[in-house]
């Protein structure tokens, strides 16, 4: 998972100035469906299984989704649109 998110810190643009384009929103989706076949794969591996690895990346991922969703919550608060401020100022 390191080697992923290193990559998309390494040659990412700043997310604060640009908007991601369709590559970056493909690769993040292909990234995060490859993390979801890795998971699976670790459980049905062997007879016994990988649990504890797939543990760690369904937690991993539970984690970026927990970050997410807290953003697009924060991001659609009422005071957001109100009319004196608009979605992106602050008061």
């Amino acid at each position: 998972m390191l080697i992923f998110f290193t990559a998309f810190e390494a040659f990412g643009v700043n997310v604060l100035t640009h908007k991601a384009g369709i590559f970056t929103k493909l690769f993040v989706f292909l990234t995060l469906l490859f993390f979801e076949a890795t998971s699976a794969a670790y459980v049905f591996s062997s007879p016994e299984g990988d649990l504890a690895a797939s543990i760690t990346i369904t937690w991993s991922l539970f984690a970026i989704f927990a970050s997410v969703w807290a953003l697009l919550t924060a991001a659609l608060t009422p005071e957001n649109f109100s009319s004196q401020a608009g979605p992106c100022q602050t008061m």
